[in-house]
Parts: C-alpha cells; sequence; structure tokens
C-alpha cells in the first residue's frame, strides 16, 4: 500500500474509544501524530530549497540565499519562522513565495523568539538579543533576587 504524502507508516488506532470498527485512512500527517513534525519538516524544506535557500551545514533549520545586502536568512522552529534581510523587499518576496505554497500569518517585527528578546537599532542599522527574562527567572527561582552580583 502506498502511504499519503506526511505519512512514512501506516497507522493503527487500537483501543480507541467510540465504534469499534471505524477506520480513518488520513490523507496527511496530522498536527499532534509524532509524525507530523518530522512532516512538516521535509515539507518547508523542500519549498524553501524551491526557492533557491540553502540550509546551513552547522544548522538545517536555519537557510540563506544571497550575499551581501541581498542576503536573506529564514530561521525555522517548528512552525515559527524568522526571516532577516536588509532588504524589506526580500523580506515581502520570501513571505510571498512561502505564502504561495502556505497559510501564514505575518506577526510582524519580532520582538521575542525562543524567549530571547531582539532589539533593534534602526538609526545604527544593528540589533542586539538578550535572554535577561529567562536569567531573571532563574534568578528568582532560586531566591538570588537580591543578591549582590558585582
Amino acid at each position: 500500500m502506498e502511504l499519503p504524502e506526511g505519512l512514512q507508516e501506516l497507522l493503527s488506532l487500537t483501543n480507541t474509544e467510540g465504534e469499534g470498527d471505524v477506520v480513518c485512512l488520513l490523507l496527511q500527517s496530522l498536527y499532534g501524530l509524532k509524525q507530523a513534525s518530522r512532516a512538516w519538516n521535509k515539507t518547508i524544506d523542500t519549498h524553501l530549497k524551491t526557492m533557491g535557500f540553502k540550509a546551513a551545514d552547522a544548522d538545517p533549520c536555519v537557510y540563506t540565499r544571497g550575499e551581501g545586502d541581498s542576503e536573506c536568512i529564514v530561521c525555522l522552529y517548528m512552525d515559527d519562522m524568522l526571516i532577516a534581510s536588509r532588504e524589506r523587499d526580500i523580506i515581502a518576496s520570501v513571505k510571498a513565495g512561502i505564502a504561495e505554497k502556505f497559510r501564514i500569518k505575518d506577526l510582524g517585527r519580532a520582538l521575542f523568539i525562543l524567549g530571547i528578546e531582539i532589539d533593534y537599532d534602526m538609526e545604527r542599522k544593528a540589533f542586539t538579543n538578550s535572554q535577561r527574562a529567562y536569567t531573571e527567572s532563574i534568578i528568582n527561582r532560586v531566591g538570588q533576587e537580591n543578591a549582590n552580583l558585582w
């Protein structure tokens, strides 16, 4: 039997509540299945590569395309995506290319991702990142919020 796209093994639904003789054939992977994240990653990986992106050797969830001012970087974490470039037109083009195949929601400029705070300085064309909130939560958890650190 040929398996539907996104499924690598036939799933058996035994000991489920409800009708005992009802069987469902999935046509694609469902959110929550253990195979779902891998199926999604393979799908988005293929699409980004057709858009000209190359996965980084050091981290296969970081994709790059172009060089210098025309460089674009796409970072993936599950179904969250961070798109960075010096040129707004490039970012818009990449978003449009992704939206051709997938339903996307643009959350605007990133302020936090994976617990990392991102701060932009548009005048200097620079950004900094910080894990201050994470660090403070650890300090509070161990009861050292009033400690003299210096």
